[in-house]
Parts: structure tokens; C-alpha cells; sequence
């Protein structure tokens, strides 16, 4: 096969082994990972495993201490943006890994975001965004006295407004009210339609890894390996009508938090649920 048939990766994580400066305790230990573009690829694990030190090795915020890191073919270089990546996580006080301007109001970064771009359709998309998140009523806010929360839903605007060809979703509705976590998985649920988005989600939750994602990988002892996929097929019968669904773990559980926390009047319902073959997915 010629070189120029060679499909190049979305993104290439190759031998990465990490640990913090002035430490020697690894967090990460000869992980690999890589992704063709349209991939959805999720990474479960639990607190402190190194799931989230994989988002800011993509994003140039941090360097491995072996191994290489490349996006679209090119080697990541250390602190500088990437107009191609999308990106929403925590939000934290590191001036450095904030993912916004830290000397605006909100109104400010807003408008910065829609002239950003010499496109009306990117800026009807922002101030479309913008209403939908309800960032209308946080303008005159500095950047720097937003909550966790209210800084979470800027970097949904900044990720949203335009069309990435990598999306890096790290706890996105982590810590989300119950009004402002839907929207963005309604966000999500768009972008990831788009066949040729790249999308990596790190999440606790089985249920949005499940949904947006067909490839499971999980993080432990500073590893990261296929994670088994449980399917299920699902009949689900209201009202004398059936209807058959194959839902995966994950989907699954949130189909039943759904139904046990619906605020209609009671609903007769008959469920079956049959297992089918468990399988990594690769």
C-alpha cells in the first residue's frame, strides 16, 4: 500500500508515559491510544486515574516524559492553540489550563468569539448558543469571578460555536445544574452526528459514554485497555406497542433513570431485557 493511502490518525498518543515535575510517581505508563477521524471514543476510570492528564497532553498543555503526541499527523507543540480542537472540561484557576481569556467579561469574550470569525453563519451559531445556555444574563460578569458552573457553560459556547474537527470532552456536565446539563448533551448529541468529527469523552457516567461514544477504553493503574461492552435487547411495551431497541450498557441504565424519574402521571410499562454477546470495543 502506497504512503499516500495510508489514512492519518485524528490523533496519536504512542508510548506516553508522564509524571509531574519534581515528581517521580507516574500517572500515566506506556499508554497508547489513536484515533481515525469520525471515531468516538470514550475513557471511563475513576478519580485521579490520569483520564484527564490525556485531555491536556492533546491539548498542548502539558509534556510527556516519554513518548510522542500528534494531532492530524503533526507533533503536538507545548502551548499553542489549535483552531481545530474544541475543547470543555474543568474549568479550573490555572490561568494555564482555563481555556479562556481571564481579563474579560463574559460580553467581552462573546463578542471577541462572533468577530473571531468572518462568517455569519458562525456568529448566528454563537448568539444561538449564547440564548440557549443563557449566557445573555452573565455579560457584564468578569471572566475571573464566575463559578465553576457559569465558567463550564462559556467553554460550551467556545467549543460549540464552531465546527471542530477534534472535540475533547472532559466531565463536561460534571457538576451542571439540571437546566444547563441537558443543553449541552443536546450540543453534544448535534456535534456527534457529524461523521467526520473526532470526539474523545472522559466522563465517570456510563451513561454519556455510552450514548456518545462506540469505543470504550478504561484507565487504571495507570494503564488504559478496551473496557468490555454489554448489549442488551430491550422491549419496551406502552401502551400495547412494542417497540424493540439494542442499547448498550449505559444507554440502558439512563432508559430507566428516565422512566423512574418522569414527572408524568404513571406509566403502565412492560420490559424486557435479554443480554446479548459481551465485547471489547476496539
Amino acid at each position: 500500500m502506497s504512503s499516500e493511502n495510508i489514512a492519518v490518525p485524528a490523533f496519536e498518543l504512542r508510548k506516553i508515559s508522564f509524571h509531574y515535575p519534581h515528581q517521580t510517581s507516574l500517572i500515566l505508563d506506556q499508554v497508547s491510544l489513536s484515533a481515525q477521524v469520525g471515531d468516538k471514543i470514550g475513557i471511563i476510570g475513576d478519580n485521579g486515574c490520569g483520564k484527564s492528564t490525556i485531555c491536556k497532553l492533546l491539548l498542548g498543555v502539558v509534556k510527556p516524559s516519554h513518548g510522542s503526541v500528534c494531532v492530524t499527523g503533526h507533533p503536538v507543540r507545548w502551548q499553542q492553540h489549535y483552531p481545530g480542537i474544541s475543547y470543555v472540561g474543568d474549568p479550573g484557576y490555572n490561568a494555564e489550563e482555563l481555556g479562556l481569556p481571564t481579563h474579560l467579561t463574559v460580553g467581552g469574550a462573546l463578542d471577541v468569539l462572533t468577530n473571531l470569525y468572518d462568517n455569519n453563519k458562525i456568529a448566528h451559531r454563537t448568539q444561538e448558543i449564547t440564548r440557549r445556555l443563557g449566557l445573555d444574563q452573565l455579560r457584564q460578569k468578569d471572566i475571573r469571578t464566575l463559578s465553576t458552573g457559569e465558567r463550564k457553560r462559556l467553554m460550551a459556547c467556545f467549543a460549540f460555536s464552531k465546527t471542530p474537527e477534534l472535540l475533547i470532552l472532559d466531565e463536561p456536565v460534571d457538576g451542571l445544574d439540571r437546566v444547563v446539563r441537558p443543553v449541552i448533551l443536546e450540543l453534544i448529541a448535534e456535534s456527534a452526528q457529524n461523521p467526520h468529527l473526532t470526539l474523545l469523552y472522559i466522563a465517570h457516567s456510563r451513561v454519556e459514554i455510552d450514548t456518545f461514544t462506540n469505543q470504550v477504553y478504561r484507565m487504571h493503574e495507570r494503564k488504559l485497555t478496551p473496557e468490555l461492552q454489554q448489549n442488551f435487547l430491550v422491549t419496551l411495551t406502552r401502551q400495547g406497542a412494542p417497540t424493540a431497541l439494542h442499547q448498550k450498557t449505559g444507554e440502558l441504565q439512563g432508559m430507566l433513570e428516565n422512566l423512574l424519574d418522569s414527572k408524568d402521571a404513571p406509566i403502565e410499562f412492560d420490559l424486557q431485557v435479554k443480554p446479548l454477546v459481551r465485547h471489547a470495543e476496539v
